[in-house]
């Protein structure tokens, strides 16, 4: 019964037209659609992270790692910069400093992306699949990256938990994911 929902909406999204999705801009100040550059991927997932949150930048080599694997799989991951005063240079500073530098990034100065997923923190992923390849994103995941932060400035040395792995795995196996909800704890974004 606990898939119930999930499968509804999956149905509903098959059988219903896909909504016009939000963009956003690239590095250069282009419009740039992460659905229209991965509408070949299994999945996509967004990372929400901010040049000038310690909590996002702590994740970068966990980061870097879900990258490669999800590069392996026909993933699709994007930084998602959400900040109406963005800068593209501090963001490439950052990717340089963070060695993030190459992952398929887009910044959302209108919040569209992030409102979209209902992120409200950096880092917070949200994970997407399409039930069928005309049919809306179906969100499968959304919330912390771990649980290796219990709050801010209270974390452990390695996480117990980590649910946007299992996520990830539950896709890479073939299967699509029950909806899952977690709190992630980080950075508010600078919604006006």
């Amino acid at each position: 019964m606990r898939n119930y929902p999930v499968l509804l909406f999956a149905l509903c999204a098959a059988l219903c037209p896909a909504a016009e999705l939000p963009i956003g801009t690239s590095l250069a100040n282009e419009p740039l659609s992460p659905w229209t550059e991965s509408a070949e991927a299994d999945a996509i997932v967004f990372i929400f992270v901010a040049p000038d949150c310690p909590i996002s930048n702590r994740y970068a080599p966990t980061i870097r790692r879900l990258a490669a694997d999800c590069a392996d799989h026909n993933i699709a991951l994007w930084l998602v910069y959400a900040d109406n005063l963005a800068d593209a240079a501090a963001i490439r500073t950052n990717q340089t400093e963070f060695k993030l530098s190459g992952l398929p990034t887009v910044i959302d100065r209108d919040f569209a992306i992030a409102d979209f997923a209902g992120a409200d923190v950096t880092p917070e992923a949200a994970v997407f699949m399409r039930p069928a390849p005309e049919s809306a994103p179906l969100l499968v995941y959304r919330g912390r990256i771990d649980d290796q932060y219990q709050g801010y400035n209270k974390y452990r040395p390695a996480p117990t938990a980590s649910e946007l792995r299992e996520t990830l795995d539950t896709i890479i196996a073939g299967h699509l994911p029950s909806l899952t909800r977690t709190k992630a704890i980080g950075c508010y974004l600078p919604r006006p």
